[in-house]
């Protein structure tokens, strides 16, 4: 019987250079971590100060955080308010004057949209880089 054998040099190094995880998923990981922090920071901002209920602000603000998809290629980032009466603030309530709300989470979003654009476009392009190394 005749046996033939081949040895690939190098795939190990092209395997490590083709993972996704590698190549799409620390840019993206970067990027959406970045993005959460600066709305969790002007959500902080937009919760400070009046004209606003009268809540205790420390408190609010101090509830304010951001979370990351776990996953090897994250696909979301999330800014949340989870105090008591954050919805209130957020979206008004039915013990306040019809219409009246002191929004500070939407807003922050909206707030920084142009700061997270510029962080979508540098993670497309260390993507693309990462692609043709």
């Amino acid at each position: 019987m005749v046996e033939l054998g081949a040895e690939i040099e190098g795939l190990e190094e092209l395997e490590k250079k083709l993972d996704p995880r590698e190549l799409i998923g620390q840019p993206a990981k970067d990027a959406l971590t970045k993005a959460a922090i600066i709305v969790q920071n002007q959500a902080k901002i937009n919760a400070s100060g009046r004209p606003g209920p009268r809540v205790v602000h420390d408190i609010l603000r101090g509830t304010i955080h951001w979370a990351l998809d776990a996953a090897p290629i994250p696909s979301w980032a999330s800014v949340v308010a989870p105090a008591l009466y954050a919805a209130s603030v957020e979206f008004g309530s039915s013990r306040w004057p019809p219409g009246v709300k002191y929004p500070f989470l939407y807003p922050a979003l909206d707030q920084s949209h142009n700061k997270i654009d510029g962080l979508l476009v540098e993670a497309a392009n260390a993507i693309e880089e990462n692609f043709t190394k």
